[in-house]
């Protein structure tokens, strides 16, 4: 093996270069990488294994056209309780988290794959530029790279409200007399209703019946007045015609 060491991940380096004869055991010992032991428990053990488990399956593949560890981990993957199959897009997958895996696995051989069938690979070269063929390889560094973190939903900004006070209305004097007026009911309201004929103040309306009495009443008594007069004009007439009279009665006859 090369001595020049290229990081995968954290915790785990690979030469840049490997013999064709060291390659199956690179590729066995990234698979059965130690870190796999404390992947139940620690994230970044869990990634150190997934990483170095996918160079694993590439470098099989693409060395001598090995996926038999591919073969078997799906073949136990089968005897899980997670193991579900499900038809997507028309085709039958394995789904959930277990499902994910499978698929990257299989991505990882297939990576390999593609490297082993490239016109540029030489299949007798007696060393392999890991370095070139996978580490810096575009498809392979996308099937490894960190998931993007989640971006935590922000919670919208409240618009600042201004509050605007409405001026105050001062009420005068005789704005408030009215209305105490009212609350007391100094006046009567009746007076500033309409009856169901249309008629308003309806003791208006008795006031001036009590005037047309009046007023009739007057001119009966003007009547009686004009009635007096003429009778007090009638009366010295009525003095004379018997004044005369008595005085006929007592006068003595004389002789002729």
């Amino acid at each position: 093996m090369s001595n020049s060491l290229v990081l995968i991940s954290e915790r785990v380096q690979i030469p840049a270069t490997v013999s064709r004869a060291d390659a199956p055991a690179l590729a066995r010992k990234l698979f059965g990488n130690v870190a796999s032991c404390a992947s139940a428990v620690s994230k970044t053990a869990a990634r150190d294994s997934f990483v170095s488990q996918c160079v694993s399956l590439a470098l099989s593949e693409m060395v001598s056209g090995d996926h038999s560890r591919l073969t078997a981990f799906e073949s136990y993957c089968s005897t899980l309780p997670e193991y579900k199959i499900a038809k997507r897009d028309g085709a039958m997958v394995v789904s959930g988290k277990l499902g994910q895996l499978i698929a990257t696995y299989r991505q990882a051989v297939s990576v390999g794959a593609m490297v082993r069938n490239h016109a540029d690979f030489d299949k007798s070269a007696n060393e392999i530029d890991l370095q070139k063929w996978l580490i810096d390889s575009a498809s392979f560094g996308a099937l490894i790279a960190l998931p993007k973190p989640k971006e935590s939903p922000t919670a919208p900004t409240t618009a600042s409200v201004t509050t605007v006070q409405k001026p105050q209305k001062i009420e005068s004097v005789a704005s408030l007399q009215q209305k105490l007026a009212v609350e007391k009911n100094w006046f009567n309201r009746d007076l500033h209703s309409c009856d169901s004929s249309g008629d308003f103040n309806p003791h208006m309306r008795t006031a001036a019946a009590a005037n047309d009495a009046k007023v009739e009443a007057a001119k009966v008594e003007a009547a009686k007045v004009e009635a007096a007069k003429v009778e007090a004009a009638k009366a010295p007439v009525m003095f004379e015609d018997e004044y005369l009279s008595l005085i006929h009665i007592s006068e003595p006859t004389r002789p002729y």
